[in-house]
């Protein structure tokens, strides 16, 4: 029962990612296009469509329980989606139809791989938990408060919310496969997870925005944290957010500065023919620096749950 819940939660989140990334890519992307030089946030929605991906792929993830064999072929096939991305974006795919199309296939795809995964999903594995569970909690933190140059945009909201409320469910997915709770537990977790997301949609652009993303952000790498482990206790918490934190703040600003120093977002311009970022203002690829913070902070903290099981590995004691 709790392997079939699994199976048609993660598949719906994915599902609704892929939905989500059709109606972004034909749809948000043409209203959105720059036709002048671009500015900061100006490509917002190709950031929004990416963490979409990102997300369906945690979910895969989360699906198959980090299975060793099936997740790198999940990522294989996130990278085909990406590329999809780019030629479409280039292609000027626009229209009501193109966006029913486009959501259709991307829904179909998850749904194919979800059923042939299901037969194959045999050797699971706790890491590539971990990772997907930091990156979605990443993804979610800084999905939520997601901007563009006006702030007016109806589809700007709408993402924020559903890139924040994804990246709760699918985090949580993924970190409680690794350590069995209480429903209530989850419950409690997931309210304020879920709480902390809409607020910093709600608050988005003002100064409240970053702090609280940070904050929900924390909690759910508390949570992977504390699954990974295995901890229960009141104290674990409390070193589970502190050390959270601080995984974070240091990650996280390291990746903003490599993000500054090599706008990695300008690749993806140029392939998509869009008009380049002004030279006052940085091409930042806001999915790769959540995607690279969630890595380094899901690495550290897969590496302090396996010193926590065995402190004393074999090779180190001959």
């Amino acid at each position: 029962m709790v392997s079939r819940l699994r199976w048609w939660m993660s598949s719906t989140m994915a599902a609704v990612a892929a939905v989500g990334w059709g109606v972004g890519i034909a749809v948000v992307q043409p209203a959105t296009e720059p036709t002048r030089i671009a500015e900061n946030n100006d490509y917002w929605a190709r950031d929004a469509r990416l963490m979409l991906i990102t997300l369906a792929l945690c979910a895969f993830v989360w699906a198959v329980r980090g299975d060793r064999l099936l997740g790198p072929l999940g990522l294989a096939g996130a990278f085909v989606w990406l590329g999809a991305d780019i030629a479409l974006d280039r292609a000027g795919l626009a229209g009501t139809t193109a966006a029913v199309a486009a959501s259709a296939v991307a829904a179909g795809a998850v749904a194919t791989a979800w059923f042939l995964a299901s037969r194959r999903a045999r050797r699971p594995a706790r890491a590539p938990l971990v990772l997907a569970s930091a990156v979605a909690a990443t993804v979610a933190g800084i999905g939520c408060g997601v901007q563009s140059p006006t702030d007016t945009e109806a589809a700007l909201t709408v993402s924020g919310f559903m890139l924040g409320l994804l990246g709760v469910a699918v985090s949580l997915g993924c970190a409680y496969v690794l350590t069995p709770a209480s429903r209530w537990s989850l419950l409690t977790v997931g309210a304020a997870a879920v709480a902390l997301a809409v607020l910093s949609r709600l608050s988005s652009p003002g100064p409240l925005s970053l702090p609280l993303g940070i904050l929900l952000t924390t909690l759910l790498l508390a949570v992977v944290t504390m699954r990974a482990m295995g901890a229960r206790s009141a104290s674990a918490w409390i070193g589970s957010v502190v050390g959270s934190l601080t995984l974070l703040v240091l990650i996280g600003m390291t990746t903003i500065m490599l993000g500054l120093f090599l706008p990695l977002g300008e690749p993806l311009t140029a392939l998509a023919g869009s008009p380049p970022v002004n030279a006052a203002d940085e091409d930042v690829l806001l999915t790769a620096v959540a995607v690279l913070t969630g890595l380094g902070t899901g690495g550290a903290i897969a590496k302090m749950a396996r010193v926590a099981a065995d402190p004393w590995p074999e090779s180190a004691a001959t």
